[in-house]
Protein backbone atom coordinates (compact mmCIF):
# COMPACT_ATOMS: atom_id res chain seq x y z
CA UNK A 1 0.00 0.00 0.00
CA UNK A 2 1.20 3.37 -1.11
CA UNK A 3 -0.13 6.31 1.30
CA UNK A 4 -0.58 8.94 -1.30
CA UNK A 5 -0.83 12.35 -0.52
CA UNK A 6 -3.72 12.69 -2.05
CA UNK A 7 -5.21 9.74 -0.50
CA UNK A 8 -3.73 11.48 2.46
CA UNK A 9 -5.17 14.67 1.93
CA UNK A 10 -8.91 12.85 1.15
CA UNK A 11 -9.18 10.72 4.32
CA UNK A 12 -8.04 13.75 6.33
CA UNK A 13 -10.34 16.06 4.53
CA UNK A 14 -13.27 13.47 5.48
CA UNK A 15 -11.69 13.52 9.03
CA UNK A 16 -12.26 16.94 9.26
CA UNK A 17 -15.73 16.78 7.58
CA UNK A 18 -16.97 14.32 10.23
CA UNK A 19 -16.05 16.87 13.05
CA UNK A 20 -17.61 19.66 11.70
CA UNK A 21 -20.77 17.72 11.42
CA UNK A 22 -20.30 16.13 15.11
CA UNK A 23 -20.24 19.87 16.04
CA UNK A 24 -23.29 20.41 14.29
CA UNK A 25 -25.44 17.99 15.78
CA UNK A 26 -24.17 18.06 18.86
CA UNK A 27 -25.47 22.13 18.69
CA UNK A 28 -28.85 20.56 17.60
CA UNK A 29 -28.56 17.57 20.53
CA UNK A 30 -28.19 21.10 23.01
CA UNK A 31 -30.54 23.02 21.45
CA UNK A 32 -33.31 19.86 21.68
CA UNK A 33 -31.97 19.26 25.59
CA UNK A 34 -32.98 23.17 26.69
CA UNK A 35 -36.47 22.91 25.09
CA UNK A 36 -36.62 19.96 28.23
CA UNK A 37 -39.98 18.40 26.37
CA UNK A 38 -40.50 14.92 26.66
CA UNK A 39 -41.28 14.80 22.49
CA UNK A 40 -38.12 16.59 21.86
CA UNK A 41 -36.20 14.33 24.06
CA UNK A 42 -37.88 11.26 22.08
CA UNK A 43 -36.75 12.89 18.97
CA UNK A 44 -33.15 13.58 19.98
CA UNK A 45 -32.90 9.75 21.41
CA UNK A 46 -33.89 8.82 17.89
CA UNK A 47 -31.40 11.14 16.23
CA UNK A 48 -28.92 10.04 18.18
CA UNK A 49 -29.41 6.61 17.67
CA UNK A 50 -29.52 6.81 14.09
CA UNK A 51 -26.66 9.31 13.42
CA UNK A 52 -24.57 7.23 16.24
CA UNK A 53 -25.02 4.20 13.62
CA UNK A 54 -24.50 6.11 10.88
CA UNK A 55 -20.70 7.71 12.05
CA UNK A 56 -19.73 3.96 13.65
CA UNK A 57 -19.95 3.08 9.93
CA UNK A 58 -18.23 6.18 8.33
CA UNK A 59 -15.86 5.16 10.45
CA UNK A 60 -15.08 2.29 9.74
CA UNK A 61 -15.16 2.75 6.85
CA UNK A 62 -12.42 5.47 7.01
CA UNK A 63 -10.11 3.09 9.24
CA UNK A 64 -10.18 1.10 5.87
CA UNK A 65 -9.47 3.74 3.92
CA UNK A 66 -6.43 4.49 6.05
CA UNK A 67 -5.01 0.79 5.36
CA UNK A 68 -6.47 -0.59 2.21
CA UNK A 69 -4.22 -1.30 -0.79
CA UNK A 70 -3.74 0.60 -4.15
CA UNK A 71 -5.84 -2.12 -5.66
CA UNK A 72 -8.63 -1.93 -3.28
CA UNK A 73 -8.60 2.30 -3.14
CA UNK A 74 -11.17 2.84 -5.58
CA UNK A 75 -14.12 0.52 -3.78
CA UNK A 76 -13.32 1.84 -0.27
CA UNK A 77 -12.96 5.10 -1.50
CA UNK A 78 -16.77 5.16 -2.59
CA UNK A 79 -18.25 3.08 0.38
CA UNK A 80 -16.44 5.79 2.33
CA UNK A 81 -18.33 8.76 0.63
CA UNK A 82 -21.39 6.22 0.45
CA UNK A 83 -20.90 6.62 4.20
CA UNK A 84 -20.39 10.05 4.61
CA UNK A 85 -23.76 10.84 3.11
CA UNK A 86 -25.89 8.59 4.87
CA UNK A 87 -24.13 9.98 7.55
CA UNK A 88 -24.92 13.80 6.64
CA UNK A 89 -28.49 13.00 5.46
CA UNK A 90 -29.31 11.59 9.07
CA UNK A 91 -28.41 14.72 10.55
CA UNK A 92 -30.17 16.84 8.24
CA UNK A 93 -33.14 14.72 8.60
CA UNK A 94 -32.80 15.08 12.43
CA UNK A 95 -32.56 18.51 11.84
CA UNK A 96 -35.58 19.02 9.99
CA UNK A 97 -37.48 16.87 12.74
CA UNK A 98 -36.15 19.10 14.85
CA UNK A 99 -37.34 21.92 13.01
CA UNK A 100 -41.03 20.21 12.88
CA UNK A 101 -40.86 20.14 9.16
CA UNK A 102 -42.18 17.08 7.56
CA UNK A 103 -39.16 15.28 5.83
CA UNK A 104 -41.55 13.35 3.85
CA UNK A 105 -43.51 16.13 2.23
CA UNK A 106 -40.09 17.66 1.40
CA UNK A 107 -39.50 14.86 -0.43
CA UNK A 108 -42.29 14.75 -2.35
CA UNK A 109 -42.18 18.15 -3.12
Amino acid sequence: MTDTPERAEFTSEMEQQLEDLGRRFQEMEIEQMKKGEVEARQKLEAAKKSVTEKRNEFENQLRRARKVSDDAWDDVSEKLRGAWTEMKEAVDRARAEFDGENVEEEDAS
